[in-house]
């Protein structure tokens, strides 16, 4: 792509934000849609999941899962974690392709592999609940759940509270279950601040 092609693809994504937002312009999903294809034709991964999303929700346009993950594929084929991710869950529902919890599990690992806060999530759950035929494995669940708590994450700093509170995956330790649903508390998750008042914390 040369580097004019470049810079107009990120004004139309940039444009397509400010439309999908209403952040400066009219809020407008169908010149929100128009600008991310116009970027996504380009190349522009972010452009190319935002457009996926916009399918997969219909926004500005009949929902079309089909189309939702073929955009998500290429974003995602260009490494981006966000599209990774989605094409998970897409595959974990069977929404536009095969219903494929090794393809979940697989674009989900790899959306992690970034840092992807959500997928990291979402494979603490796969190993607490033992969902796609992954055996349940609480301590792979903790490892998970402690890296997104420790760079703040409310729900994973409750989940892991809740881990120390009950020994699950860790040892049992009410001083490390109380700082952690303080920590997600404090950000106001409903289920710490219930845990904590439970406790009589």
């Amino acid at each position: 792509m040369s580097a004019r092609d470049r810079d107009y693809a990120e004004e139309q994504y940039q444009l397509g934000l400010a439309h999908a937002e209403g952040r400066g312009v009219v809020q407008d999903d169908v010149l929100a849609l128009r600008c991310y294809r116009n970027a996504a034709d380009r190349g522009h991964a972010r452009a190319q999941y935002q457009l996926g999303r916009m399918l997969g929700q219909g926004r500005g346009v009949t929902r079309d899962y089909d189309k939702a993950v073929a955009w998500y594929r290429r974003a995602a084929e260009q490494n981006l974690a966000e599209a990774q991710y989605y094409l998970c869950l897409m595959h974990e529902k069977g929404w536009g392709v095969s219903h494929d919890m090794d393809q979940a599990l697989d674009w989900c690992r790899k959306s992690a592999a970034q840092g992807y806060v959500l997928a990291q999530n979402h494979l603490g759950l796969v190993a607490e609940e033992g969902w796609y035929g992954v055996p349940v494995d609480y301590a792979e669940s903790a490892k998970w759940y402690r890296m997104t708590a420790e760079n703040g994450d409310a729900w994973a700093q409750f989940k892991l509270g809740q881990f120390y509170r009950d020994g699950k995956g860790v040892p049992a330790d009410p001083h490390e279950a109380a700082r952690w649903l303080r920590l997600s508390a404090a950000q106001g998750n409903g289920e710490a601040q219930k845990a904590l008042a439970d406790a009589g914390l």
